[in-house]
């Protein structure tokens, strides 16, 4: 447990080499964990704009759990504003977010940063007002998860998922989430909340059931999803001037949907029972 200090862990970050159980980091830590890949660290919080980290940027660990910014005891810490961990674990772990510092020590970053490299790496995020990102930290970055979950009840947290990243099924049940991939997707279901999909690949199933999405994504070669499930909320395809195919639209009677059908070709549009359904009163 990595608690109660505000001293920073920046270097020797690939150094533990055994396989650990868990890695808890409570927010009454509110040190800084690896290094800014921007800038030269010089020392502590110092860094030199005019050089990039050369050296190791992630805290690597072999790790089955990992829990971030819990905070059972009196008091309102303000957690880490950089937590970089790269999780090299060859199997199954869980990653959760309980809370996050309200802000970031790198501007337009987040305030978590994770790296694995496994597809049953799974990431659960609670509450995250200084962002977690997967994939997020270097243009080019590549990375492998397994189920991410945003379970937020508020827009104010937010998750980003990466263009290099590989993950299976991603479900929102609240928050503002920005996602991307590196390859085909299994499942996108969202709830409440804001959500923009972006990137070039293909989802078996999206399924919104009250959340405001908008969605950009294509895919160069096949549908770049093959079933929307559009029950409720706002589905926006629209965005985006990119060319791409949806094979079936199941559209829900109290569902908003915007797409150019010059852009977006529907395969099998599905009208809703009441879609089209009026009552008029005369005119006297």
């Amino acid at each position: 447990m990595i608690e109660n200090s505000s001293s920073n862990i920046l270097y020797g970050l690939s150094t533990i080499t055994a396989a650990l159980a868990s890695i808890v980091v409570p927010k009454t830590f509110t040190g800084r964990i690896g290094l800014d890949a921007a800038s030269f660290s010089t020392g502590g919080t110092a860094t030199d704009s005019d050089a990039a980290e050369y050296r190791d940027t992630y805290l690597e660990v072999d790790v089955a759990s990992i829990e971030l910014g819990q905070q059972t005891g009196p008091g309102s810490p303000a957690g880490s504003p950089r937590i970089k961990i790269s999780n090299t674990k060859a199997g199954a772990s869980v990653l959760t977010v309980y809370d996050t510092n309200s802000s970031s020590s790198e501007s337009f970053l987040p305030a978590v940063r994770y790296h694995a490299d496994n597809a049953a790496a799974d990431v659960n995020v609670i509450e995250a007002p200084g962002g977690v990102g997967i994939g997020m930290d270097y243009d080019g970055e590549t990375a492998t998860v397994g189920d991410v979950v945003l379970k937020s009840t508020s827009t104010s947290d937010r998750l980003f998922i990466g263009s290099g990243v590989t993950w299976t099924n991603y479900t929102q049940y609240g928050g503002s989430a920005v996602i991307d991939g590196a390859a085909d997707v299994t499942s996108i279901n969202a709830w409440s909340g804001d959500l923009e999909i972006n990137g070039d690949f293909g989802c078996t199933t999206l399924t919104n059931n009250g959340c405001e999405i908008v969605d950009n994504h294509v895919k160069t070669a096949g549908n770049a999803v093959t079933t929307i499930n559009n029950n409720s909320g706002s589905l926006d395809l629209d965005r985006s001037t990119n060319e791409r195919t949806i094979a079936t639209l199941n559209q829900g009677d109290s569902a908003t949907l915007i797409l150019d059908p010059n852009v977006v070709t529907v395969t099998s549009y599905n009208n809703p029972s009441t879609r089209f359904t009026a009552s008029f009163e005369p005119v006297v």
